[in-house]
């Protein structure tokens, strides 16, 4: 019982972020429905006993005419009905959607390499499905269909109680089937849940835009649609199976309603030939049994089935909301790790940005420390360059820095519990316009004319208003481009701490020595963790630390590192060969031709 009222506070907290006029309409139109429909039921029976006892033909054409009218009233608010369930639908989907984003946004990034919790995902995002459903039906229950179901139920009564009973009677076997239904669904999405992922991962792979020019070149059409063919043919056998028991079910139950309805048929006849209902109520009741079949089909056979497929996915929705994820159980986390947005104070890092602890992280399942025993503390406005080899733990250092991660041992104080921005390695290419791209990282303080700034600081060839994707209609822009576009959206967001994970990777070689001038100018009185595993790169910083195998070897300036001839140098040394004997290559075959 806790359980469920748990649920019900949830969704009533969810519909009052939505419109009260668009869900006050929904209630008022289901409402008005409901008494037109009624009024239909009460007039057929006053039109049909005043044409059985009168020749009057006025009052007759006037109760038809009458009668007309509640139809279309009856059906008008239907119609007004379903445009305001659309609009409360289309919110509530974003705020459930909003719900979901905040849960993920709070689960350890480690989780998501799971695949018991992309399952769990990917079925509370089909879920919200059946929580819409659930919402629309909360709204025509009270105000529809128990006030409408209640009126039939007295009028039967009225009439002749066995009547009544019979009506009673027919829809319990319906509503058990409903539960049935609602069993072998939930069954369903739980059994098939990765085969629908695999499937859906297939297609977009087929068919999307990222993945064409691969699939073309390398001519792997054939090979993806079987393997989408075989993982669609698993998923649609186990989805027939599922269906045909439902039809089944639905089919048994609908021959007990049938068998109802026949009964309420030969009572009523009965009825009226022993003289104990008027031919008004008789054919009141003949000529509203097939309006009143179609709203008990409609609820039993469809509320009722949406009802229950939507607790189905109100269940996986609500199972991940309220689910305690764990990325390794096993693992003893300090209460002291800084978690998002919390932050710990000392005050003897009053002058400083953050400052780590014997910090070590190790990823799920694995005894190897990705970062062993770090200590290092940062200055506010200082440029602190990490520098290392692949593997070496830097980005996953700067994750552990960002709160996506958080550390297996040791501690994180920050001294200021602000806003930490980052631009990642794989940063994300959004198809929004090239304004929207910058705004997006501080989308709550609009400045055309800092953005406008921004795009002629980093070189960016493209107009504001520009869609950055041909595939909506708009163009595409290199990778150089795209990069120099993820750190203008960086150096947009007014972040007490800004980190930037090899921010040259995708800038061309000839113009990284003009583009690195430029972000020395750009750091300026901001705090910035810039890591790269090209040397040269490192000499803008203030501070470098030198990374290996998940440990600080080296720390200085660049200057200092430089003249120690240590493993900066080494580094250096390597690169800078490296670079000269792709020149002399270079030269060789531009000599050849």
């Amino acid at each position: 019982m806790t359980r469920m009222l748990n649920k019900i506070r949830f969704i009533l907290s969810k519909l009052k972020k939505c419109s009260t006029k668009s869900i006050l309409l929904c209630c008022l139109g289901a409402f008005l429905e409901c008494v037109f429909s009624i009024l239909i039921i009460v007039k057929s029976q006053k039109v049909f006993d005043e044409f059985g006892r009168s020749n009057d033909y006025k009052k007759i054409i006037i109760g038809v005419t009458v009668l007309s009218l509640y139809y279309i009233a009856s059906n008008s608010f239907m119609i007004i009905n379903n445009y305001y369930y659309g609009k409360v639908e289309n919110e509530l989907r974003q705020i459930f959607l909003a719900a979901l984003a905040d849960k993920i946004n709070t689960i350890h990034v480690g989780c998501f390499e799971k695949i018991s919790f992309n399952n769990e995902v990917s079925k509370a995002k089909d879920g919200i499905d059946g929580m819409l459903k659930i919402v629309i039906s909360m709204i025509m229950l009270p105000f529809f269909y128990i006030p409408y179901f209640t009126f039939l139920t007295l009028y039967f009564l009225n009439i002749y109680s066995s009547l009544a009973i019979v009506m009673v009677l027919i829809f319990v076997p319906t509503a058990i089937g409903q539960y049935l239904k609602y069993s072998s669904q939930k069954k369903f999405v739980d059994s098939t849940v990765l085969l629908h992922r695999q499937t859906e991962e297939f297609e977009n792979c087929i068919l999307g835009l990222a993945t064409n020019k691969d699939i073309r070149a390398n001519n792997w059409k054939s090979f993806l649609l079987n393997k989408s063919y075989e993982s669609f043919t698993k998923y649609s056998k186990k989805y027939s199976r599922k269906e045909l028991r439902i039809s089944l079910v639905d089919i048994a139950f609908r021959v007990i309603t049938f068998g109802g309805y026949a009964a309420i048929i030969v009572l009523v006849v009965f009825f009226k030939i022993e003289g104990k209902i008027s031919i008004g109520v008789c054919a009141a009741v003949f000529q509203s049994l097939v309006y009143i079949f179609n709203i008990f089909d409609e609820f039993f056979g469809y509320q009722l089935g949406e009802i229950s497929e939507g607790m189905a996915g109100f269940s996986l929705y609500w199972n991940f909301i309220t689910k305690n994820f764990s990325f390794n159980e096993t693992k003893k986390i300090d209460d002291h790790v800084q978690k998002h947005g919390k932050c710990s104070f000392l005050p003897e890092i009053d002058k400083l940005l953050f400052k780590l602890e014997n910090v070590s992280f190790s990823y799920d399942d694995s005894d190897a420390k990705v970062l062993n025993n770090i200590n290092l503390e940062m200055n506010k406005n200082e440029v602190l360059a990490i520098v290392g080899d692949n593997g070496a733990g830097k980005t996953t250092l700067s994750k552990i820095l960002l709160g996506i991660l958080r550390p297996s041992s040791g501690n994180i104080y920050f001294n200021e519990d602000g806003h930490k921005s980052a631009i990642l390695q794989n940063f994300q290419k959004y198809k929004m316009t090239l304004k929207d791209n910058i705004l997006l990282s501080d989308f709550k303080n609009e400045d055309n004319d800092r953005i406008i700034q921004l795009k002629e600081d980093f070189g960016i060839n493209s107009n504001l208003d520009d869609l950055l994707s041909a595939e909506f209609g708009g163009k595409d822009i290199s990778g150089g481009q795209w990069q120099r576009l993820a750190l203008a959206r960086g150096f947009y967001s007014e972040s007490n701490l800004l980190v930037l994970d090899e921010p040259t990777s995708a800038i061309d070689p000839i113009e990284e020595n003009r583009f690195i001038s430029q972000l020395k100018r750009l750091f300026k009185d901001k705090s910035i963790v810039f890591i790269t595993h090209k040397v040269a790169s490192a000499q803008i910083a203030d501070r470098v630390i030198v990374m290996r195998k998940g440990r600080i070897v080296e720390e200085g300036t660049f200057a200092q590192l430089i003249k120690q001839k240590g493993i900066l140098f080494s580094m250096m040394d390597v690169q800078a060969r490296q670079l000269s004997l792709a020149n002399v290559t270079l030269e060789r075959e531009g000599g050849t031709h």
